[in-house]
């Protein structure tokens, strides 16, 4: 039950990255020395999209969490950032049209095969 926990962990993670991003994207371009740090934080913080990202991330951390409790730091904290640096490139270029080189491809296939090999180990 462990091993499910992190995945939807990982899967929460992934939402809540994707979400953060979307809640940027209405707040704009943050510069600091123009808009000062009160106004900033104020114009992230307030944006709710942001807010349900933030969340998203909490929910994740909460699972990982219980999901560390019961398994190996050393198995969890791979897998989780695996399905990170996987989904997270893959998403973003269907969502928000970022490019993906053929070499990042390339990294994110054998990301997944060790991955696998890594999860097949552990069993």
């Amino acid at each position: 039950m462990e091993k499910i926990y992190l995945v939807i962990a990982a899967v929460v993670m992934v939402m809540g990255q994707l979400i953060l991003k979307m809640g940027m994207e209405r707040v704009g371009e943050i510069d600091l020395v123009k808009t000062g740090v009160v106004h900033s934080f104020l114009a992230i913080f307030l944006n709710p999209v942001v807010l349900a990202g933030l969340v998203l991330y909490f929910i994740s951390c909460f699972l990982y969490l219980v999901s560390i409790s019961k398994l190996d730091l050393s198995f969890a904290y791979p897998v989780i950032i695996s399905i990170s640096y996987i989904s997270i490139p893959l998403l973003s270029y269907f969502i928000f049209k970022e490019k993906i080189t053929s070499s990042q491809m390339m990294l994110l296939g054998v990301i997944f095969i060790c991955l696998i090999f890594f999860y097949r180990i552990e069993k």
